[in-house]
C-alpha cells in the first residue's frame, strides 16, 4: 500500500511538472477515519480543460492520471480530479486501509 501511495504522489507531481505550468504544488496526507487515508495533490497551474475526459487520455498517449486512477481502484479507493476555484487542479485519493493489529503480548515462563 505504501508503494502505491508513493507512486500516486510521484505521478501526480510528474503530471504537474509536465502539464500544469504551476509555480507551486502541495501534498497533504491525512487519516480521514481510522480506516482511510486521504492523499491530496494540488497546484496553482492552468487546471483541466472544460471537456476533460479521463477515459480519452489513453487515445492521446497520456497515461499518468489513468495510472493514478487504476492504482486507487486496485486499493479499493475513490478518486476525484477537478479544478480549484482559484486556479489549478486538485487530485484527491481516499484509500481504505486495514486496522493495524495489536502485537500479541509476550509472556515469560519464569
Amino acid at each position: 500500500m505504501e508503494l502505491s501511495i508513493f507512486r500516486i504522489i510521484q505521478e501526480g507531481l510528474h503530471n504537474i511538472e509536465k502539464h500544469s505550468k504551476a509555480t507551486r504544488a502541495k501534498i497533504y496526507i491525512k487519516n480521514t477515519s481510522p480506516r482511510a487515508i486521504m492523499v491530496s495533490i494540488c497546484d496553482n497551474g492552468i487546471g483541466l480543460p472544460r471537456n476533460f475526459d479521463l477515459s480519452a487520455l489513453a487515445n492521446k498517449n497520456h497515461y499518468g492520471l489513468l495510472g493514478i486512477s487504476e492504482r486507487v481502484a486496485l486499493l479499493g479507493g475513490n478518486l476525484s480530479i477537478q479544478n480549484q476555484l482559484g486556479g489549478g487542479m486538485i487530485i484527491q485519493a481516499e484509500i481504505r486501509h486495514p486496522r493495524a493489529k495489536k502485537n500479541p503480548q509476550l509472556h515469560s515462563n519464569s
